[in-house]
């Protein structure tokens, strides 16, 4: 009850703000409002604008929602599939044992083509959840079974009208639970497999997606391995993950596996582990992920793509923070700057060097990112104001239109999301 009452209070942020001591650091730059009432200037205020605040704004509709599940867009900016219907299960969407098959029932999954209009494109059927990765071809889905604890993942096209046009990836077998999956930019597939319900979750990863021959595993005794994701590279080397919970560490780790040391075939092992909250729960590990949406579409125009490491929410240090591997194998987790509720890498052709665009509880804003040639030191510059108001943004792969922004217009809009796009005023 208390994670679906937070959620219904800030449905946009969902779970990065998904219980009362998560609440967003409030510093002094957080509101424009707080600035001027504290007389507090941030440093560098006198920088030029940053080029994403000169792209025009484009209203692109709204789409339904599930009040939790943040919506998927496509790398050309021309979809975005969405998880419709009642709020969901909490233990069907963190594919808890027991789960009640039936409740995933109350979901299910539709495509709108931008602009939307209202209608959608393609509408899969009741049961199918949302996953956390879209690429050109189509985006992840995952199905429980008729038994609460089985459950398959598959991708389904744009254009999907059913059952028949996915892709299943993991086969539909009794008792077996695939969940959390994500797809890598050279199409890669990491998952998390639970082979019987008394059972943890251990991390499934294929070179190809569509072979499951290249799958090689990678466990820790007593813990779960959850939430996946690539680094942010366009040839990864390495995947993150979280143990929730962890059967000797109180706080919830980040797992570093390499995945380009080991030979074909073998177990992989973890590399690095670094807190990235207090409590090593499964609520926890969903805040850390719950905005993301991976690979990153700016890969394929070059962004981030020798930044390594991802940026994902820390229930602990309450923003987001850029996790990636350090010297001698270790693993760092640097807080990028206080109460950004979400982090993607923007466009640093057009910024003129690297750079993140954050969501806080108050703007969009950008910050540019430098370091020391080896990369043992990171730096980031002042957050600049791109657009006034809360917004999710999501990276496209095109320079035409680099951002689309999810919003809401407060509880009176019910469970909808409103798309403006950022587009170039010389594309």
């Amino acid at each position: 009850m208390r994670a679906r009452t937070i959620a219904m209070s800030l449905p946009l942020v969902l779970a990065a703000c998904a219980s009362p001591e998560a609440a967003p650091v409030r510093s002094p730059w957080i509101t424009r409002a707080g600035v001027a009432a504290h007389g507090y200037a941030p440093p560098g205020a006198n920088l030029p604008p940053p080029a994403a605040a000169a792209l025009l704004p484009v209203e692109l509709g709204a789409v339904p929602y599930d009040g939790i599940t943040l919506p998927l867009v496509s790398p050309d900016a021309r979809f975005v599939a969405t998880q419709t219907g009642g709020l969901p299960d909490w233990d069907v969407l963190l594919a808890a044992p027991g789960a009640v098959a039936a409740a995933a029932l109350r979901n299910t999954v539709e495509v709108h083509a931008l602009p939307a209009t209202g209608r959608p494109v393609a509408r899969l059927p009741a049961g199918f959840l949302l996953g956390r990765s879209a690429v050109e071809q189509g985006f992840l889905v995952e199905v429980p079974g008729q038994t609460g604890d089985s459950r398959r993942i598959g991708l389904a096209p744009w254009a999907a009208r059913g059952t028949a046009d996915i892709v299943f990836l993991t086969p539909d077998a009794p008792g077996s639970c695939a969940a959390f999956g994500v797809l890598g930019p050279r199409g890669e597939l990491a998952y998390c497999l639970r082979e019987r319900a008394d059972g943890p979750f251990v991390l499934r990863i294929r070179t190809d997606a569509l072979d499951a021959r290249s799958e090689r595993e990678c466990a820790m005794p007593g813990a779960s391995l959850l939430f996946p994701l690539f680094e942010d590279d366009a040839n990864p080397r390495a995947l993150y993950a979280l143990a929730a919970p962890h059967p000797r560490e109180p706080r919830l780790p980040l797992l570093l596996v390499r995945i380009d040391l080991d030979a074909p075939g073998e177990r992989l092992n973890v590399g690095a582990a670094a807190p990235i909250a207090q409590n090593s729960g499964l609520f926890e590990a969903f805040q850390c992920i719950a905005a993301a949406q991976s690979p990153s579409p700016a890969l394929s125009v070059g962004a981030a793509s020798r930044r390594g490491g991802v940026l994902l929410f820390s229930p602990g240090e309450q923003t987001t923070v850029w996790a990636r591997q350090g010297r001698d194998d270790t693993l760092r987790a640097l807080a990028v700057h206080p109460g950004l509720l979400t982090s993607i890498w923007g466009d640093e052709v057009a910024e003129g060097g690297p750079c993140i665009v954050s969501s806080t509880a108050a703007d969009l804003v950008v910050q540019m990112t430098g370091g020391d040639s080896a990369g043992r030191q990171t730096t980031f510059g002042p957050p600049r104001l791109i657009r006034p108001g809360i917004s999710i943004p999501r990276r496209t792969g095109t320079a035409a239109m680099p951002y689309i922004l999810l919003r809401t217009s407060g509880p009176e809009a019910g469970k909808f999301l409103f798309l403006t796009g950022l587009r170039s005023p010389t594309q």
